[in-house]
């Protein structure tokens, strides 16, 4: 990245490469310390930056910069147990005690993101990228929601939730009674 500031005249003379950078850089040297502001940050803002000072009198200094520009994920699908993605909100309906299999992908974003699987506040499945939740479908589930989420303290998170049916329905006194679809 090419971005300068030249104060041996007396006055500041700023510049920027305007194939890289161009009006999106500014160096600010009326600040203590002096900084460097990027603004509407691009993936391609990723990469090393050197700040180099010239002394009149003392060896140049120069430091480096790693810049790594957070891309977050697009979107997060939800996968059923044929790798079909579930795009109504509903799979099933299931038999109780069914083996059910959900993965949940997140679509793009950099560096990859880290996805898990959350029951009533107990987490089920943690991967980076893809995460695969498998259970029995019980009795006790139906109400229930299982939350596919990312995020972290630097990307806002982002949230797919199924619930085993609820509402108005109840399952009948039959053990072998179909749960309604998992939304």
């Amino acid at each position: 990245m090419h971005l300068g500031l030249d104060t041996r005249e007396g006055r500041p003379s700023h510049w920027s490469d305007a194939n890289t950078l161009g009006v999106r850089a500014s160096f600010r040297s009326d600040t203590t310390p002096a900084v460097l502001v990027l603004t509407k940050l691009r993936p391609e803002d990723s990469g090393q930056y050197r700040c180099r000072v010239d002394f009149i009198k003392s060896p140049t200094k120069n430091t480096r910069l790693n810049l790594t520009v957070l891309i977050p994920p697009e979107r997060l699908i939800i996968l059923n147990q044929e790798g079909n993605e579930i795009r109504s909100g509903v799979v099933g309906p299931y038999d109780e005690g069914s083996e059910v299999n959900l993965t949940c992908v997140a679509i793009g974003g950099r560096p990859t993101a880290r996805v898990s699987w959350w029951k009533s506040h107990s987490l089920l499945a943690n991967s980076e990228a893809r995460a695969t939740v498998s259970f029995r479908l019980q009795r006790s589930d139906y109400g229930t929601d299982i939350t596919c989420q990312i995020g972290s303290a630097l990307v806002a998170p982002l949230v797919l939730q199924v619930s085993m049916g609820g509402g108005n329905h109840s399952p009948s006194g039959d053990p072998s009674a179909r749960l309604p679809p998992v939304t």
